[in-house]
Order: structure tokens, then C-alpha cells, then sequence
């Protein structure tokens, strides 16, 4: 986040070499420096101002020298929300442009939003923008196993990812959103019940 301060590490490079992190698509250098005798370099820096070009996927690009005198490059990505905060961080650029952006939670046996999930929902609207198309995920709890449980937990489900649509229209998102009523399947490891009552966004830039 702009004036956050963050920490940044790394190694494997040139004794007493220059590194540099910048940001893309429009380049914004973020922080640069030395590396160590040992090739490792660790820096306390603080975002500026101008780090937040715009919302969408951006890539985080290090570049500096091996050991060996080759020139480095080694890439993160991350989305940024309206508030230049990050919602999604990966080391490898997500096949055919895919992130996850959001899990929002639902009340039990409840499609209605949370104040708090439209909250989020209202900051993502900068990263969505961008957005080809969208898959919203919807999920109940896993603990009802009849044949009609499941299916009404993948109606419910289901209803879960129409009101997010509903709202992300709202907000004035025109991408295709496809919905998925997914019910009571792949819940969450170590986490309590109601965190299995979410719905999943992933949008394909």
C-alpha cells in the first residue's frame, strides 16, 4: 500500500551488484541498491506515491547480475485494488492471465451480502475493470450429505455467486461473468465451517 513500509530480500546474485525492483506495466522503479559480499541484498524501503499507476494486474520485475556475470530477471504479480492495497499476489504469472481476486463470506443458510463484503467488493472495482471475464464460485458448508442436501446447497450456492454478480453490476462491471453453484465441495483445511460459506471470484485479464 502507498507509504506502507515493506521489507525486501534476495540473494543469489554478484557480490557488491546492483539490483533494482521495478513495477509494470508502466514502469515504476520501487526501490534499487547493493547487494552484500555474499550476494544477498536486503533493503527497508517505502512505497511511493506513483507506485499506484492503476488497479489491475501488474508485475513485479527484479532484475540484477549473477554470480556467473548474466544478466537476472525474475518476475511477481500482484493486483491492486482502488486503494493501491493488494488482493492477490502470486510468484508466477497466472495461466492465460487468471487471478483470484476475493472470498467473501455468507451468513449461514443466506445468498445476501455482508456489509463488509460489499465494502471489498467496492474496492475491487479498479482491478475488475480491466477484467475480459469473470468466474464467480459459489460454496456452502460441507456437513449436510443427503441427495436433496446437495442439491440444495448447490442452488444455494448458486445464489451465493448471482447476488455478486448482482452487485458487481451495480458498481458498473461489464465484463461476461459466468456463475457457478458449486455447493458443498472443496472446503477449506483447518478452517470452521463457515468459512466453506464463501464465494470465489477469478478473473481472467
Amino acid at each position: 500500500m502507498v507509504g506502507a513500509q515493506a521489507v525486501m530480500t534476495g540473494g543469489g546474485l554478484r557480490s557488491q551488484s546492483k539490483y533494482v525492483l521495478t513495477m509494470r506495466s508502466t514502469p515504476v522503479q520501487v526501490a534499487a541498491g547493493l547487494t552484500d559480499d555474499a550476494g544477498n541484498f536486503r533493503a527497508q524501503i517505502k512505497l511511493p506515491s506513483k507506485i499506484c499507476v492503476s488497479g489491475g494486474l501488474h508485475e513485479l520485475v527484479l532484475t540484477g547480475i549473477t554470480p556467473d556475470g548474466d544478466a537476472l530477471r525474475d518476475s511477481s504479480w500482484i493486483v491492486l485494488d482502488d486503494n493501491c492495497k493488494s488482493r492477490s499476489v502470486r510468484k508466477a504469472k497466472p495461466v492465460d492471465n487468471t487471478v483470484t481476486l476475493g472470498t467473501f463470506i455468507f451468513p449461514h443458510l443466506s445468498a445476501k451480502l455482508t456489509p463488509h463484503s460489499k465494502s471489498v467488493l467496492r474496492g475491487l472495482r479498479s482491478p475488475i475493470r480491466t477484467a475480459k471475464r469473470m468466474t464467480i464460485t459459489g460454496y456452502t458448508q460441507t456437513t449436510m450429505k443427503s441427495k436433496a442436501a446437495r442439491k440444495f446447497n448447490r442452488d444455494l450456492a448458486k445464489r451465493r455467486a448471482a447476488a455478486v454478480r448482482a452487485y458487481l453490476r451495480s458498481l458498473g462491471v461489464r465484463a461476461p461473468i459466468t456463475i457457478v453453484g458449486a455447493g458443498g465441495v472443496s472446503p477449506l483445511r483447518g478452517k470452521a465451517q463457515k468459512y466453506n460459506r464463501r464465494v470465489v471470484i477469478r478473473v481472467r485479464y
